[in-house]
């Protein structure tokens, strides 16, 4: 999901993480499982000046990922390195 496009039109932190969750229901449909869906998607999130919000935007993400995982009933933890 690119949400380059939306960022650059004007588009608040909430409305990049709404975009971004329909796109995945969206695409979701179309894979067999979701775990096979959620090991292949992958998000594009512009990163502006505003360095505080981006981050927060970042850690939301995480943790509605993760949410929008487990309606699903899976298990996507956080990449731990």
């Amino acid at each position: 999901a690119d949400v380059w496009n939306a960022h650059h039109e004007g588009a608040d932190a909430v409305t990049e993480l709404a975009i971004v969750l329909a796109e995945a229901s969206r695409i979701s449909t179309s894979y067999e499982s979701f775990q096979t869906f959620a090991d292949n998607f992958f998000v594009r999130f512009p990163i502006d000046t505003h360095f505080f919000m981006e981050i927060a935007k970042l850690r939301a993400f995480r943790v509605l990922w993760q949410a929008f995982a487990k309606a699903y009933n899976v298990d996507v933890s956080p990449f731990v390195p």
